[in-house]
């Protein structure tokens, strides 16, 4: 959502020369003081540039501009990781009357910085709650300049879509400059979010954003959004990550049945989340610019969504895909069934393992990833081509092998 001048300048005469909303539309001139002021407009522009790609804080060449809307006494200041975190560096002002508050920042130099806000009244620290960039480490607010080689991560808060159970966190990786270029980037949807670039999860996680920012930095991809759907509990996994219901129990016996509502998931991933990004980020939407991946069960999942929408996915990868599911104890795994049902499908897909191969056939489903490769290859897929398949020999099932298979699938599927 854009900010007009004119919505701008009437703004700026409301709110007594403060620079911070001149810049929200990017004029230069100074503001008009006026001996009154509206919250409520205030908070309406505020708002709205909180709902827009740049959000907040406001950064026009080496100055960042922050507002805060706080009912206490304060004061209150801002702490970054440019002036090494003094709480008492920057002090911010209270706009007239309201509960409004404000402060302009010159930065040493362009790149990323981490800062939070602080009301010295009670000691408390808080990140900024109209900016949607945020640091894993340790929740810290982000601002970066247009200049920055890194890329960001933004938190949309709970999704809620039609058919799932509950809400799922997404995070979205967004490119360096994103905020800033007027460009439109492919998107990657990633499974099992919650690992894909905190870096305490297990195994070190996938960092995926430390991944994407060397790889476009060194030249060998072109930029790209990462939409990572997190999952909160090992049951919601297995319910929404599996095509069909499956026998759990050791002997098979029928005492232990789960899992079954991948369709319900896919398709408010390929028909609620895709469109709600589309909405808020500069993507290209066609199909052959969006890729679905995920591994063990989010592989099996994200191999699914692409068979019940090739209209939306152009490529769909599965590390370590558990293949086997709806088979555990008769056999074949439901997703060879619909492939030999549905046929070729107009998708680039991406199989692997590691494992030991032969002579531990199910070690990170080695076996049943070989074996939906060869299935693929009858069909008319094309080695190389429409087809990556790739053995890693002794690569364990965790997100560290993952990781370090990502880079390669990168570089095939978004290479410059």
């Amino acid at each position: 959502m854009r900010i007009s001048r004119g919505a701008g300048q009437r703004l700026a005469r409301l709110a007594c020369a403060i620079t911070v909303f001149v810049l929200l539309v990017g004029a230069r001139a100074s503001a008009l003081p006026v001996a009154a002021i509206a919250g409520r407009e205030i908070e309406a522009v505020v708002r709205a540039r909180a709902r827009s790609l740049a959000g907040w804080p406001v950064v026009d060449g080496l100055t960042a501009c922050f507002v805060l809307q706080a009912p206490g006494p304060g004061p209150y200041t801002v702490a970054g990781s440019w002036s090494r975190w003094d709480p008492a560096a920057h002090f911010l002002q209270r706009i007239g009357n309201t509960s409004w508050w404000f402060a302009c920042v010159r930065l040493p130099a362009h790149g990323r910085y981490e800062y939070k806000f602080v009301d010295l009244g009670t000691g408390r620290w808080f990140a900024d709650p109209l900016n949607r960039k945020r640091s894993y480490d340790h929740g810290n607010s982000v601002l970066q300049t247009a200049r920055s080689p890194r890329g960001h991560l933004e938190w949309l808060g709970p999704w809620h879509a039609p058919g799932l159970r509950g809400s799922r966190e997404v995070i979205v990786y967004l490119p360096p400059g994103a905020l800033y270029a007027h460009t439109r980037y492919p998107v990657l949807y990633l499974h099992d979010g919650q690992n894909a670039f905190d870096p305490a999860a297990p195994w070190g996680g996938w960092q995926v954003d430390r991944i994407v920012d060397g790889l476009i930095a060194r030249g060998e991809i072109r930029p790209l959004i990462v939409v990572a759907i997190a999952i909160a509990s090992g049951a919601d996994r297995i319910r929404d990550y599996t095509p069909v219901p499956d026998d759990l129990s050791p002997r098979c016996d029928g005492s232990r049945v789960a899992g079954g509502g991948a369709a319900a998931y896919a398709d408010a991933v390929a028909l609620d989340l895709k469109p709600r990004i589309d909405a808020l980020y500069p993507t290209r939407p066609g199909r052959e610019h969006t890729a679905v991946l995920g591994s063990s069960l989010g592989g099996l999942v994200a191999l699914y969504t692409a068979y019940r929408h090739p209209d939306v996915f152009g490529m769909a990868g599965g590390m370590s895909p558990t293949l086997g599911w709806g088979g555990l104890c008769r056999g074949e795994g439901a997703l060879f069934e619909l492939a030999r049902r549905r046929g070729r499908i107009p998708v680039r897909l991406y199989l692997d393992s590691g494992g030991t191969g032969a002579a531990d056939p199910g070690a990170d489903n080695w076996d049943v990833t070989r074996a939906f490769a060869h299935l693929l290859a009858t069909q008319g897929y094309r080695r190389g081509r429409d087809l990556l398949y790739r053995w890693e020999p002794g690569a364990a099932h965790n997100e560290a092998a993952w990781r370090a298979r990502l880079p390669a699938l990168l570089r095939a599927w978004f290479h410059r």
